[in-house]
């Protein structure tokens, strides 16, 4: 994603978070996942929570705070959190 706008950079890290959590809950295609929705209300239990950190970390390259998804908790403001971290803004 180096070298990407933002924009373009957002949306391919939403797609990601929303793909990842279509895999952690066993869903059929990310159109299921709505971006400003609760994933914790999706169905996410504490280990897939764990799971979709550790995919999102393995895939960013990123270290990722252990609680960040339970303090996001949308598939919008995971990816903006991502993108922060991976374009080095604070």
């Amino acid at each position: 994603m180096e070298g990407l706008s933002r924009a373009k950079t957002e949306r391919l890290m939403l797609e990601l978070v929303r793909t990842e959590i279509v895999a952690v809950l066993g869903f059929e295609s990310s159109g299921y996942i709505e971006p400003d929705g609760d994933v914790l209300e999706m169905g996410m239990s504490s280990m897939s929570v764990v799971q979709l950190r550790e995919t999102l970390a393995t895939k960013t390259g990123l270290e990722l705070p252990d609680s960040f998804i339970y303090d996001l908790y949308t598939p919008t403001a995971i990816a903006e959190f991502l993108v922060v971290k991976f374009l080095g803004e604070n």
